[in-house]
């Protein structure tokens, strides 16, 4: 069983952060660092209870460019 509430971080190719309330983390880690896109993986049952867009929603709204792929298993 995993514990959710921690958090992992992986820097190799791309930034990788998750963990139990990361997501509002991101907007401002994005604008410190000058990123214009945000690219979110999920899953359909994620993206069903509309969670997906509670991430993708802020950062659009602040002009980012943020996307999703609700393909994983």
């Amino acid at each position: 069983m995993s514990d959710s509430t921690r958090t992992f971080e992986n820097h190799l190719p791309r930034r990788v952060i998750t963990g139990r309330g990361t997501s509002e983390d991101l907007l401002p880690i994005c604008q410190h660092h000058g990123w214009r896109r945000v690219f979110v993986a999920s899953d359909t049952g994620v993206e069903a209870a509309g969670l997906t867009r509670r991430v993708t929603r802020p950062l659009q709204d602040a002009g980012l460019l943020a996307d999703t792929f609700c393909a994983v298993p």
